[in-house]
């Protein structure tokens, strides 16, 4: 995907209250029903510790109180996008198509939220939409929003449901060290390594 802001609906921003005269219905468990859902938040220790699942994600920059929502977007296997974003750095946003694009050097945090609507690809795009409300995020997956997805965003109890889901802990968070961390990591690896050798040694 692209970077761009979201065209917001007409005569209304995304994320003004919607009227009920505007909820489209949804009978049944089906999409937008708004059911709770609810996961323990997990921590990953590499990009290839990520699902391969369905998820809104977003990347971070800066560190703890300082940390900023750089950029929102959605993918079909979480794992695969964002080593396109930070490993191989072959996504639009990183290749620098764009004016504004992302730095991956820069990302300091992933953090992404999983829900089993995701496994339809109109409520992911609607709960993308969601989440550039609550996150705010300098830079936005650009892509053609789908008229359902639309409607479905315009829907009181999907987009309330969803912006509880972002407005609390995601499904995991990876955290990407900086420079002078790895360097720490590598010192503290070779460390054990000469230690280890020094023992194999000794038989």
């Amino acid at each position: 995907m692209d970077v761009s802001d979201t065209v917001p609906p007409e005569g209304r921003r995304l994320g003004q209250p919607r009227s009920q005269s505007e909820t489209p219905a949804t009978g049944g468990r089906g999409i937008g029903s708004g059911k709770a859902w609810s996961t323990a938040s997990r921590p990953a220790r590499s990009i290839s510790d990520l699902p391969s699942a369905a998820a809104v994600y977003c990347l971070y920059g800066g560190r703890g109180r300082d940390a900023q929502p750089a950029y929102v977007g959605v993918a079909a296997s979480l794992r695969a996008r964002i080593s396109q974003h930070l490993l191989t750095r072959d996504s639009s946003v990183a290749t620098g198509v764009w004016a504004v694009g992302l730095l991956p050097d820069h990302v300091t945090e992933v953090r992404w939220w999983e829900h089993p609507d995701f496994s339809s690809r109109q409520a992911l795009l609607a709960a993308e939409m969601v989440a550039f409300d609550v996150l705010e995020p300098a830079l936005r997956s650009r892509g053609g929003v789908q008229r359902s997805a639309r409607q479905l965003y315009e829907n009181a109890t999907f987009a309330d449901a969803m912006g509880s889901l972002f407005r609390g802990d995601p499904t995991g968070v990876l955290s990407l060290p900086d420079l002078q961390t790895a360097l720490d990591q590598i010192d503290e690896l070779e460390r054990r390594i000469r230690l280890l050798e020094r023992k194999l040694a000794e038989f």
